[in-house]
C-alpha cells in the first residue's frame, strides 16, 4: 500500500493540535456531552433531592411521584438511572431549553414490560399547540413506533421497531434543523429516519417534563421504564458528535469501532494512515475505510475517525 506522506503529515499536524481537547471529551460520557455545549443536561445521579443540571446556567428538575433512583444504566460509565412508574421530573421553563430553528434532544431509555400503551419520555406544552414537544414510545405491535412530534405530530419522526427492542437500553437523539430543512432520528448513533420540516417549531413557555406528558399543566400518559442522561442543545448536532456520545458510554458495539480499521482495539495513527491511503477512492476498493457508508472515502470518514480517537471498546 502506498501512502501520500505529505498528506499524512498535514493531517497528523491537525490531529495533534486537536488531541488534548479530544482526550478530555472522550474520557467519559459526561465529558463527551459537555464538549457539545448542551443548554441543559440532567444525569439522574442523585439518590435524593432535586435532579441537578450539569450546565451551570441551567435549572434543576423537581421529582414527584414514584421514581426508583440509583438503578443500573446502560453501562457503568453512565452511572445511575431513574426508573419511572407513575413519577416524573419537572424542569421550569427557561430560555436555555427553548426550541429555536436548530435544536437537539438526546437521552438513554429502556422500556419496562409494564408499559403497554403510549408513554411520554419527554414533553413540553399541550397536545395540540404548535411548538409543543413530545418524545413518545408506543410499544404495541405491529405498528410499534418512537415519535418526536411538534403539536399534533406535525413534525413527527416514526422509527419502526419491535416491542422486544424497546426492552433494551438504547440511545436516542432527535435533531431539528431549519437551515438543513430536516428532522432526524438517531438510534445508537445511527440515522434511522429523516423527514423534511412540515411546520416550524414554535416556542412555548411550558416546563420540560421527563416521564410524563405535560398537557398544558395537567399530566397524563406516564412513561414506565428507565431514563438516563437527558440533554438538550440549542443547535443541530452532527452525526459525528452524536456517535461520539454513544461511543463514550463504553458499550462494546461495532458502530463505535468502525474507525478501528486495523482492528487493534483502538483508533489511532495506524487507522489514520490506512484511511488516508484510500482517500478519494470508492467504497468498493476498501469498504472498511468508508466509515460513514457514503460510498467515498473522504472528510466525513475522517470526522468519524477523529470523533472516536483512542476510545474504541474492544
Amino acid at each position: 500500500m502506498k501512502f501520500d506522506r505529505t498528506r499524512i503529515a498535514a493531517a497528523t499536524a491537525v490531529i495533534t493540535a486537536a488531541l488534548p481537547h479530544c482526550a478530555v471529551a472522550q474520557s467519559a460520557y459526561r465529558d463527551a456531552v459537555m464538549a457539545s455545549s448542551p443548554s441543559g443536561y440532567w444525569r439522574f445521579e442523585e439518590s435524593t433531592g432535586p435532579v441537578l443540571n450539569e450546565v451551570g446556567t441551567g435549572l434543576a428538575g423537581t421529582p414527584a411521584g414514584t421514581i426508583a433512583r440509583t438503578e443500573a444504566s446502560a453501562s457503568a460509565e453512565l452511572g445511575n438511572a431513574f426508573r419511572f412508574s407513575g413519577g416524573y421530573v419537572t424542569v421550569p421553563f427557561h430560555q436555555g431549553i427553548a426550541r429555536g430553528p436548530e435544536y437537539t434532544v438526546e437521552l438513554w431509555m429502556k422500556r419496562d414490560p409494564a408499559q403497554t400503551t403510549f408513554g411520554f419520555a419527554l414533553s413540553s406544552g399541550n397536545d395540540i399547540t404548535t411548538g409543543s414537544m413530545k418524545f413518545v414510545m408506543k410499544p404495541t405491535e405491529p405498528d410499534c413506533t418512537l415519535i418526536m412530534a411538534n403539536g399534533q405530530f406535525a413534525n413527527a419522526k416514526w422509527y419502526p421497531y419491535t416491542a422486544a427492542q424497546t426492552l433494551q437500553w438504547h440511545h436516542y437523539a432527535f435533531v431539528y434543523s431549519r437551515s438543513n430543512d430536516y428532522c432526524r432520528m438517531y438510534v445508537d448513533g445511527a440515522i434511522v429516519d429523516e423527514k423534511p420540516i412540515r411546520v416550524p417549531f414554535a416556542t412555548n413557555e411550558r416546563p420540560l417534563v421527563m416521564g410524563r406528558h405535560d398537557n398544558n399543566g395537567s399530566f397524563t400518559y406516564n412513561y414506565v421504564g428507565w431514563i438516563d442522561e437527558v440533554a438538550v442543545y440549542p443547535r443541530a448536532l452532527d452525526a459525528a458528535e452524536i456517535r461520539s456520545h454513544v461511543c463514550a458510554a463504553d458499550i462494546a458495539d461495532s458502530l463505535c469501532c468502525r474507525a478501528d480499521l486495523n482492528q487493534d482495539g483502538r483508533t489511532d495513527g495506524g487507522d489514520l494512515g490506512i484511511l488516508l491511503g484510500f482517500w478519494g477512492t470508492g467504497s468498493e476498493v476498501f469498504p472498511a475505510a468508508d466509515i460513514n457508508g457514503s460510498g467515498l472515502v473522504d472528510g466525513g470518514d475522517l470526522s468519524l475517525l477523529l470523533a472516536s480517537w483512542v476510545h474504541c471498546p474492544g
